[in-house]
């Protein structure tokens, strides 16, 4: 347990400097130009930069109200003045976008590999990667216990999280566009219908629904009525859903939305998950 906390405090602090970091750079809009010809004059900054009263970091405010206020160095913020933040940004992404189209990404913390499916979401065409969440320290895929929809050690979880933000939301958000979507599952086995865990409560999911195999659509929502009470039938959702604020209480600006979630054929423990799918669009 003492191992637990002190990894969670360490990642925690990483993961929030990370959403801070890229938060800022996502203030940094790089032209409609081809990534390989991009150079730091196609950087346009978007920060309005406050220089602190006691010469500490400078405060960094996006236009978008809804984001936090991010402090700065004076170094970092020399950075994004002369450019050179964005040309980094942008070897950083060639280099991300090798890697997922050749061989996918194999890390301790995670697991990504291309889906063969351009368009999974109706009119979103591009490049669509399942990410599979692991446990940070067993370094196995994370599946949720029989009949449950809340992850014991969810500070493994937000561990993992914090380094797939720092690996690859970060490059993402300086300049390509993505959007993260989650979806749920649970085997056939059956269960009796159990009460939701009062702190992971969800009254109604909504979510995208499928319109044929492994297509969804963008363009409307579907809700779910839960109630107190959870089966085997609404159990993916909640898994999802689950999933969803997770990576939404670390991440607010990248909120994942929830694709339709179902009951597999099979009766195996594997089907006891949910996954972040990754949609990319690259230039």
């Amino acid at each position: 347990m003492g191992w637990e906390r002190a990894f969670d405090t360490k990642s925690r602090a990483s993961a929030f400097r990370s959403a801070a970091a890229v938060t800022a750079f996502a203030a940094l809009t790089i032209a409609q130009t081809p990534l390989a010809q991009a150079s730091g004059a196609d950087c346009l900054p978007q920060l309005h930069l406050v220089q602190s009263a006691d010469g500490g970091p400078a405060r960094a405010a996006s236009p978008a109200a809804d984001e936090p206020a991010i402090y700065l160095t004076p170094a970092e913020i020399e950075e994004i003045r002369e450019g050179s933040a964005c040309k980094r940004f942008v070897r950083q992404i060639l280099a991300l976008k090798k890697k997922l189209s050749e061989t996918g990404l194999k890390t301790n913390f995670y697991d990504i590999d291309i889906i063969p499916n351009n368009e999974l979401v109706k009119g979103k065409k591009g490049t669509y990667y399942t990410v599979y969440l692991k446990d940070a320290r067993r370094r196995r895929r994370l599946q949720f216990p029989d009949a449950r929809y809340v992850l014991r050690r969810t500070r493994r979880l937000r561990a993992s999280l914090s380094k797939f933000v720092r690996d690859v939301v970060a490059p993402l958000q300086s300049g390509v566009r993505y959007t993260l979507y989650v979806r749920g599952r649970a085997s056939a086995r059956t269960m009796r219908p159990r009460r939701q865990v009062r702190r992971q409560r969800f009254d109604q999911v909504t979510y995208l629904p499928e319109t044929s195999a492994d297509v969804y659509d963008a363009n409307q929502t579907r809700t779910v009525e839960i109630g107190r009470r959870y089966d085997n039938e609404t159990l993916p959702f909640l898994r999802a859903a689950f999933l969803q604020k997770t990576v939404a209480d670390l991440i607010p600006f990248a909120a994942p939305k929830i694709l339709e979630s179902k009951v597999s054929d099979s009766r195996a423990r594997r089907e006891q998950f949910a996954e972040l799918l990754l949609f990319v669009e690259w230039k």
